[in-house]
């Protein structure tokens, strides 16, 4: 059981376990590096730390802790972010889209 999920990493690409929390409805915080500032989105689906920094980390938790509608609004759109952007359908049609873009430009020629 749990009530949020705190990443408190020095360096990331993206997470995993930041998607699987939001197929849980949980608020996801986490500090403000590589691409977890664009997987979660500031005071939507979760709380990007003000710093790499225990401080930082901390102050976000009590952020968070001290906040019923905040964390009811978060939990409401880390589910919501899941069963829509997340869900295999919607990634599946926005794959197809792309792919039937690249379709539609023209041809490069070989140099050679």
């Amino acid at each position: 059981e749990a009530d949020a999920v705190v990443l408190p990493y020095t360096e990331a690409s993206q997470s995993g376990i930041a998607a699987t929390a939001f197929a849980a409805g949980l608020p996801v915080i986490v500090t403000p590096v590589g691409g977890l500032t664009e997987q979660i989105k500031d005071r939507v689906t979760g709380l990007v730390a003000q710093s790499v920094s225990a401080r930082g980390v901390a102050e976000a938790i009590l952020d968070l802790s001290t906040s019923n509608a905040l964390y009811e609004a978060l939990s409401r759109n880390a589910l919501h972010h899941a069963q829509t952007s997340l869900d295999w359908k919607e990634i599946g049609a926005t794959l197809c889209h792309a792919l039937d873009s690249l379709t539609s430009l023209p041809r490069r020629r070989r140099q050679g």
